[in-house]
């Protein structure tokens, strides 16, 4: 089944929550660009002053402003490949946007999601992929929150009810590995490790991720 990439709001109003993650995001970046595959990169902004999520935290992001523009390291790892930048209003990316069409447009069957926050943007986008049938991976140390506790409570509800949480090696080995046409096997990614213990069951990601 074929993958594409969703990066989350890697955007200078997230710097600082992003800024651990920012190598491992822009080698997923770069390795999903190397094998032809899908990424989309969203890019938040709050344009409704009358809406829940803007008088909640009554901080808008304008859009155009330096808040909202990605990070360079971001715009650099995109370059020439055909990515494309989802413009967002709410935490899950799949509302008021094009996204599920285009990645069912281009048969995509499995998204991996990383980027910031964690247990806001992120962890709702990867919910709502999960509902509208794609089968998810959530790479722990490619997604930023500003707490370790909320981060890992949220690596909880999603390995419990939405998908596997790997480190982000696992999922560059298993590019790196796909012949095209072949699915993955096991043994790609058995071998990752999440805070010493073995991720979540990766007998089934030989299912989850193949070359185009």
């Amino acid at each position: 089944m074929k993958p594409a990439l969703i990066v989350v709001d890697m955007q200078h109003r997230f710097g600082d929550c992003g800024a651990p993650i920012l190598k491992n995001v822009v080698a997923l970046m770069e390795s999903f660009r190397a094998k032809g595959l899908p990424v989309f990169t969203t890019q938040h902004h709050d344009p409704d002053p009358q809406g829940v999520l803007y008088n909640w935290w009554q901080m808008p992001i304008e859009k155009g402003s330096t808040d909202w523009s990605l990070l360079p390291q971001i715009e650099k790892a995109a370059g020439t490949h055909a990515h494309r930048v989802t413009s967002k209003t709410q935490y899950d990316a799949f509302i008021g946007t094009e996204l599920e069409a285009e990645l069912k447009s281009q048969d995509v069957r499995v998204v991996v999601v990383c980027g910031c926050v964690t247990n806001f943007c992120c962890e709702t986008t990867a919910r709502s992929a999960f509902c509208r049938n794609f089968h998810l991976l959530f790479p722990h140390d490619a997604n930023g929150a500003y707490s370790p506790e909320v981060h890992q409570r949220s690596l909880e509800n999603i390995r419990l009810g939405f998908g596997p949480t790997p480190d982000t090696a696992a999922i560059l080995g298993a590019l790196q590995d796909a012949q095209v046409g072949a699915e993955l096997h096991s043994d790609h990614v058995v071998g990752a490790k999440e805070e010493g213990k073995r991720t979540h069951s990766f007998e089934r990601v030989q299912q989850l991720l193949e070359k185009r």
